[in-house]
């Protein structure tokens, strides 16, 4: 509520007495970061791993791959009568499973006493779409018969009787009384006081953002109700302000607006948390109507960072606050992309540049959201100046994830950067298939290896097997998958699931495409999505995309496909931030490849699948193979074979490796290599590249 109660006392002299009911007013407006550490103490973790619910741009984003649970007190707690009222904003940014989780509740003091449970679920709702519900206590959740969409944003309302415990849910509610689109628990439980609102983090629960939190002492509190009088205003958001020392903002463009009260009535105040950095006076409002600015000119030869709070106030009294923050004097530190490190392994030093442009001394520190897989003491930054190293050494015998957080600090203010770092165990080969069977139906000549988990009338059983391959086709609707031999992989283990296949397409997809293979769990969530679409590709081709878990793909590989070609698949599903790669004819993981940008929603993998759409074109697919490293899956680059005539050498390698060039060295101890320039000759299948006059010892290499 510190937030909340600056803003109430900045606004005192002009308003007078202010509404009181809203006990909790959240609308995310921080930097990016984790919300507990940026919420200047409203937010605290209560159960799981610190730091991981974190906001981005402007919403609170919960994901089932983390376990962090984070609460925020409520004003004039504890509540033991009465009913309480909370609304937001969700936005399912990736599916839950069919049980689903909870993800929001009401919540006494301790960590068991938690009221009010919001839940998200697939059960009885159509395939893409969820469902919310709710739950008084631990018992089963009352679902709203309503399917919703991802990627949509929807209002819920959840009431809590304190005094009989019962809960009851709507989307969209246009008065306390509406029977439409509701819930009511069935389940009770002890009365107990409340003194928090609560936001977590499980398994099944898919991905979301929130936003715009309310909780209040009557449905009007939430929802503004049904008098106008009581609605309060808006403004929109502002963004973090980074600037150097003895500099301004620029003027910062807002747009505040009201039902009931004309736009240039409203009355704008400012409060700061650091009036030492930025007093109250330097905050300077322009601008008129609905379009506002405001500028912010920081004490001179001050650094640091406040949070500067604008409140908007209409005619009847009521406010709306918008917050951002002001550093001063930052310090900078590159990104670093997520990382994957063998178990038992040393990552490489991996580079990133650090400055400051006042000059200041700026040091380095870790936080590992993981200590047990990989200790912050056991990451060491290295370098001098601005260009600085971190190097990866986990725990021995461990595997899983971890957040490294890089935190550059210059004495005054700090900025960060945040990784992920996936540990990994290999377990060698998990699953392989040919396809070698007699022509027939998949399922049955497999000996029902395949299985059917989504079809239409009279379409089990229809996809065939046709002269040792895989036939799929625009024209059918069976979908097949195969259970993964080690499997459950669980998203915590740190896994890298590699799969391999290839490809030969005899008709073309559509403009727009489909997906036709991915990694399954053992219900409806799919990930590592491998779509075949024209988009993009020269006339008479097609090519190939990924996505994590969306519906289009996100990532498409660059390069046109011709249709009866056999091309080589591999795609990598990291199972623990359900992030997914692709490559197309790949010889080493460090081969060109595209990575999937849409928003990852992580599952137990179980199985691996083949989808049949109408988008997809007509393809055979063989050779499946599923690993948990890349070599497992790819054949590795040949041997050299090497003749020696007196000290003339001659170098050859089969001539269906491209691509690659020959290097020599004569001393391995040498950092460099130099590479072949002469003429390849073609003999026999092969590349041969010729040295005359070599003395003493030469070492030969291929390279990217």
């Amino acid at each position: 509520m510190k937030k909340l109660l600056l803003n109430l006392c900045a606004c005192t002299l002009l308003l007078g007495s202010v509404r009181a009911d809203v006990i909790l007013n959240e609308p995310f407006s921080y930097a990016d970061g984790p919300l507990d550490a940026i919420s200047g103490g409203l937010w605290n973790l209560h159960s799981g791993t610190t730091n991981q619910v974190e906001v981005a741009s402007g919403k609170a984003r919960l994901t089932q791959s983390e376990s962090e649970d984070v609460s925020a007190l409520l004003a004039g707690r504890p509540y033991s009568s009465g009913n309480l009222y909370a609304s937001f904003v969700i936005h399912q940014t990736g599916l839950p499973n069919a049980a689903g989780g909870y993800f929001a509740h009401f919540k006494k003091g301790n960590l068991q006493d938690f009221r009010a449970r919001m839940f998200t679920a697939t059960a009885g709702a159509a395939a893409g779409q969820f469902r919310v519900g709710v739950a008084s206590s631990a018992g089963a959740a009352v679902m709203i018969p309503k399917d919703l969409s991802l990627g949509q944003d929807y209002t819920v309302v959840l009431r809590y009787n304190v005094g009989t415990s019962e809960a009851t849910l709507w989307i969209n509610p246009t008065a306390e009384g509406s029977t439409t689109d509701r819930a009511d628990a069935t389940d009770l439980d002890a009365v107990v006081d409340v003194t928090a609102f609560a936001l977590r983090q499980t398994g099944g629960m898919g991905s979301m953002n929130v936003d715009d939190l309310l909780v209040g002492t009557t449905f009007g509190d939430v929802t503004g109700g049904n008098n106008p009088a009581l609605n309060p205003p808006s403004i929109s958001i502002l963004p973090d302000q980074h600037i150097p020392g003895n500099t301004s903002t620029a003027e910062l463009p807002f747009v505040v607006g009201d039902g009931e009260t004309v736009a240039d009535s409203l009355l704008l105040s400012a409060a700061s948390d650091n009036l030492a950095l930025v007093p109250v006076d330097s905050v300077v409002f322009g601008g008129s109507a609905s379009n506002r600015t405001v500028r912010v000119t920081p004490a001179t030869g001050q650094q640091g960072s406040a949070r500067v709070s604008v409140t908007v106030t209409d005619v009847h009294g009521n406010p709306a606050s918008r917050s951002f923050r002001v550093t001063v004097g930052t310090p900078t530190i590159s990104s670093i992309a997520n990382q994957n490190v063998a178990k038992n392994t040393i990552s490489p030093p991996i580079p990133f540049t650090i400055g400051d442009a006042e000059g200041d001394e700026v040091t380095v520190s870790v936080v590992s959201t993981n200590e047990a897989v990989v200790p912050a003491a056991n990451v060491i930054v290295d370098g001098t100046g601005a260009s600085r190293t971190v190097t990866i050494l986990p725990t021995s015998g461990l595997s899983g994830l971890t957040r490294l957080t890089l935190i550059a600090t210059d004495g005054f203010t700090s900025v960060s950067n945040s990784f992920v770092v996936t540990v990994f165990s290999t377990l060698g080969a998990d699953f392989a298939d040919s396809f070698d069977y007699p022509d027939g139906s998949l399922i049955t000549n497999s000996a029902f290896i395949w299985g059917t988990h989504s079809a239409g009338a009279g379409q089990t059983g229809q996809t065939q097997v046709i002269q040792g391959r895989l036939a799929l086709s625009s024209t059918q609707g069976e979908d097949l998958n195969a259970f993964l031999l080690n499997g459950p992989y669980l998203q915590a283990d740190g896994w890298l699931l590699y799969a391999r296949f290839t490809v030969n397409f005899s008709a073309r997809p559509s403009a727009g495409g489909d997906y036709f293979a991915h990694f399954r769990s053992s219900g409806n969530s799919f990930g590592g999505r491998v779509f075949a679409s024209t988009t993009g590709a020269a006339a008479g081709k097609l090519r190939l995309g990924v996505a994590n878990s969306a519906g289009s793909p996100s990532a498409v590989f660059p390069v046109d496909l011709d249709t009866n070609v056999t091309y080589t698949v591999v795609t990598r599903l990291n199972v623990g931030t359900g992030q997914t790669t692709l490559w197309i004819n790949p010889l080493l993981e460090s081969d060109a490849s595209v990575t999937a940008t849409d928003t990852a929603s992580p599952f137990e993998v179980w199985t691996y699948g083949f989808r049949q759409s109408g988008g997809i074109g007509s393809l055979v697919v063989d050779d499946l193979k599923i690993a948990t490293a890349f070599l497992d899956v790819v054949t590795a680059l040949p041997a050299l074979t090497i003749t020696q005539n007196g000290s003339d050498v001659q170098v050859a390698w089969p001539n269906t490796i491209t691509g690659y060039t020959l290097q020599y060295k004569d001393d391995l101890a040498t950092a460099s290599w130099t590479a072949y320039t002469g003429t390849l000759a073609a003999q026999g299948g092969s590349f041969v590249a010729s040295f005359d006059g070599v003395g003493g010892q030469r070492f030969f290499r291929l390279a990217k």
